[in-house]
């Protein structure tokens, strides 16, 4: 299991529709966006990730 080293709550638009979504910093070398089935939306980066390239795929 990976540890969070930190966690942020934020959001994006798309379209007329507010998502908001969890942002994790992991000891990981991958990014992952998972949706679940209740829309909820969890991201996973690695430590070293540039917020803008994380929003950018998103």
């Amino acid at each position: 299991m990976i540890e969070a080293t930190s966690m942020d709550k934020r959001s994006f638009s798309y379209g007329q529709r507010t998502i908001d979504y969890s942002l994790f910093f992991t000891d990981r070398r991958s990014l992952e966006i998972a949706v679940h089935p209740d829309s909820t939306v969890v991201v996973k980066a690695p430590l070293d990730s540039d917020i803008s390239l994380i929003e950018k795929k998103i």
